[in-house]
Order: structure tokens, then C-alpha cells, then sequence
């Protein structure tokens, strides 16, 4: 509806209330008004202006002494309703759009439809930054590298253990007790981090090329070129492997398997097997993979 004359203020209004102890004839009310400009009420019953009682300025005086109470006297200044463009805190506020150049501080829950931008940081006190799945930090505002750039998001951490099974396909060794069969695994974006600690027992009735199975996560698959990987061993016990010849791993394309691998120079890399180990053998497997 159109409007005659200035278009008012978007300000909010509150009404000013004074309250105040019964058992006297004149206040000090906490702002100027006039005696038709307020609503007194004594006891909850409001009395009757000029009859009652009289304003003059910020004094408040009556015809009679008020009853004994507490906070039993008050009044409303309903002809000067305050005016301020401080949002009253008990009200929800709601907006199309909100520019805020100051410090915010947010107690509750955050939640919008369309994106958040902010223009300098963001730090959190307490609390974490809970991301969608699917969804994570997308650095695509930053500079590519010289190679072919597929993605830029962020999107995956984890952390955590997992159980490894030294085996030949079919038969397995035992690990040793008191929880040297669990490994640690870290897994950062698409990349898995892979550690174990394999001691065993025994070596059961594994008679073929030997593998670790039960990594966290499978590796990605495709091409065997662009997605395996190998790694050497950096200490290891009791084996009986070839003289001059070196431990290492090996993770092939779209497995969640490790092969055990020997190296020499004089024949490259072959396939270790059960008689390289022994009943009591200890290693350190660490492998770091692209995953699926």
C-alpha cells in the first residue's frame, strides 16, 4: 500500500517500562513525560490521569501513598515509544540479504540455503567444521600445476586401524599375541597411508607367494601404470630370503591386497614366497596408495 508523506524509519520500537516499590506518593520516572503520556498501573490496576496521579518532567507524583509492595508500581511510556536499530534480542531476525562490517558473535546454530562468503577468515574457538558427504574444500581458486589437473577438492580424512592377514591365498599365518595383527592407517584425501607391524607365530600351512590382505581401503583401479605402487622394507627379522636381495611391497590396481616382493640385481624384482619367511619373521610394512 502506498504511503502519503516520508516513508517511516525501518527501526524496531519498544515500549519503555519503569517499575517500582509501592509505600510512596512520587517517582523519578527514567525519562521525561507527560501525564496523558503514560499508562500507571498499581497493583495492576491503572489509574486514572490528573485523578490518580500527575507528570511533571521525569517526576511521577501521586494524589495518595501507593500500597506496600514490591515492584508493585509501574509505568508505560506508550506516547514515546523507544526507537533504535538494535535488534531486540529475544526476536528472530530475517532477511533477504545482510552486510555485516563488525564482529559477530553466533551462540547458536548457523544454517543457509545458499553459500556463506567470507571476505577474512574464519576462526573457530571450540567446535569442528562438519563438511556434507560428497563435499569438502575446494582449492580450485589456486594455481594448477604443470600437469593435468582432474580435481581440487578436498573431501576425504580419516584415521584409524585395521586387521592384517599374512597369507599365501589360501592358508595364513598366525600373528603373534597381544594385538601385533593390527595396523594403522591414515587416509588424506584420495591417498591412503598404510602402516603395519607384522610379526607372526607361525606360518601355518602357507606353502605359496605370501601377500598381505586387509588393507582399509582398495586401491584405485584402471590403468596399472597410474595407480600402483611399490615400496622397500625398512627393518626386518628372521627371513630367509636370498643373499643380497632386498623386501619390498607392492599394490596393484582396484586390490585391497599388498604382494610381498624381492629384489636383487641380478633378477629384478620376483614374487616372495612362504620359504623366504619363517615361523617367528618380523617386518615393517608401510605402503601409501591412490584409492578407489
Amino acid at each position: 500500500m502506498g504511503m502519503i508523506g516520508n516513508q517511516p524509519a525501518n527501526n524496531f520500537l519498544a515500549v519503555t517500562k519503569d517499575t517500582f516499590d509501592g509505600n510512596a506518593s512520587s517517582y523519578t520516572l527514567s525519562k521525561a513525560a507527560t501525564t496523558n503520556g503514560v499508562a500507571v498501573y498499581v497493583e495492576n490496576v491503572r489509574q486514572i490521569p490528573t485523578t490518580a496521579y500527575s507528570v511533571s518532567g521525569t517526576t511521577l507524583t501521586f494524589t495518595g501513598t501507593t500500597p506496600a509492595g514490591t515492584g508493585n508500581v509501574y509505568v508505560l511510556h506508550h506516547n514515546t515509544p523507544a526507537s533504535t536499530a538494535t535488534h531486540p534480542a529475544a526476536q528472530d531476525l530475517t532477511a533477504a540479504n545482510a552486510t555485516i562490517t563488525g564482529t559477530s558473535t553466533l551462540t547458536g546454530a548457523v544454517s543457509t540455503g545458499a553459500g556463506l562468503t567470507v571476505a577474512n577468515g574464519i576462526t573457530l574457538s571450540d567446535g569442528n567444521i562438519t563438511v556434507a558427504s560428497g563435499h569438502g574444500i575446494d582449492f580450485s581458486a589456486t594455481a594448477n600445476s604443470g600437469g593435468s589437473m582432474s580435481s581440487e577438492l578436498f573431501d576425504d580424512y580419516e584415521e584409524g586401524t585395521w586387521q592384517w592377514t599374512l597369507t599365501d591365498g589360501s592358508n595364513n599365518a598366525t600373528p603373534t599375541a597381544g594385538g601385533w595383527g593390527t595396523g594403522y592407517y591414515r587416509k588424506i584425501g584420495g591417498l591412503a597411508y598404510v602402516t603395519a607391524y607384522i610379526r607372526i607365530s607361525s606360518l601355518g600351512s602357507a606353502s605359496g607367494d605370501m601377500k598381505i590382505t586387509g588393507l582399509p581401503y582398495t586401491s584405485l583401479s584402471g590403468n596399472t601404470i597410474g595407480t600402483a605402487s611399490g615400496f622397500g622394507c625398512g627393518r626386518a627379522t628372521n627371513l630367509d630370503i636370498t643373499a643380497l636381495s632386498s623386501l619390498g611391497y607392492q599394490v596393484g590396481a582396484g586390490v585391497s591386497e599388498v604382494l610381498l616382493r624381492e629384489w636383487n640385481d641380478s633378477g629384478g624384482t620376483t614374487a616372495s614366497s612362504s620359504g623366504s619367511l619363517s615361523g617367528d619373521a618380523i617386518f615393517i610394512m608401510t605402503v601409501i596408495y591412490p584409492t578407489a
